[in-house]
Formats: structure tokens, C-alpha cells, sequence
């Protein structure tokens, strides 16, 4: 996993999971 740079794919990916 990479924190210093973040892709919009993961990013939007995880923030859905998350949500969800």
C-alpha cells in the first residue's frame, strides 16, 4: 500500500467500501 502516493483508483475504491 502506498501512502505517499495515492491513487484515485484505490482511493475511490476503499472510500466505497468504507461507506458502504
Amino acid at each position: 500500500m502506498e501512502d505517499q502516493q495515492p491513487k484515485p483508483n484505490a482511493f475511490i475504491r476503499g472510500s466505497r467500501n468504507k461507506i458502504i
